[in-house]
């Protein structure tokens, strides 16, 4: 815990440096290697969310996916858990919860993924760093660990799981303990990874 605690706060400290425009580049060539791979275009369903100033910004992967008729929806932290509830158009009415973060309204469609098993989804993952191995680490909250842990429990869920990151986010290791689990491919703006040996990423 305490190796990922200072992990946390060295990447936090490294996320602070970045001029807004230089991460706003950074995010348009992750987008833009995102939205090529055949993950993207095989997605009926984005699971996105809403990017904190210091994250990857999800703006636009959010709008091109309702552009191009998927289903999209964004998370509500509820009880300690997420609830994915349908975005209803980009400039819909957010609210802001504890954390500072951009989640739907309560009486926002809630999206269920185990009740559309028979669609495909792609769920963005957020990360303060993340590893080759796909290994992410999360800000310590453990919400997308827990609903990783659902989503890869219930096998009629046909998701593809994608962390999105700068590269100052790739590290060498991210300490993992047991209940810590990968996420399928984790984008960069110049490198992709994925912990599926010869996936074919982009066709």
């Amino acid at each position: 815990m305490k190796e990922k605690s200072a992990l946390r706060r060295q990447i936090k400290s490294m996320l602070r440096q970045f001029a807004p425009e230089t991460l706003r580049e950074k995010s348009e060539r992750v987008t833009q290697r995102l939205m090529n791979s055949s993950a993207w275009r095989d997605a009926e369903v984005l699971l996105g969310f809403c990017s904190l100033p210091d994250e990857v910004d999800t703006t636009a992967l959010l709008i091109a996916a309702l552009h191009a008729g998927k289903t999209v929806a964004i998370p509500r932290i509820v009880a300690h858990e997420l609830a994915f509830h349908l975005l209803p158009e980009i400039d819909a009415h957010y609210v802001i919860n504890a954390f500072g973060i951009r989640e739907p309204a309560p009486d926002w469609p809630l999206f269920r993924p185990e009740a559309h098993h028979d669609r495909s989804m792609l769920v963005l993952t957020p990360g303060l760093a993340f590893d080759r191995c796909c290994y992410r680490l999360g800000r310590g909250k453990g919400f997308y660990d827990r609903f990783l842990s659902h989503i890869r429990s219930n096998s009629s869920i046909q998701a593809t799981t994608v962390g999105i990151c700068v590269a100052e986010q790739l590290i060498e290791r991210v300490p993992a303990d047991q209940h810590d689990l990968p996420v399928d491919l984790v984008i960069a703006e110049h490198e992709v990874f994925s912990r599926i040996a010869n996936q074919a990423l982009f066709r």
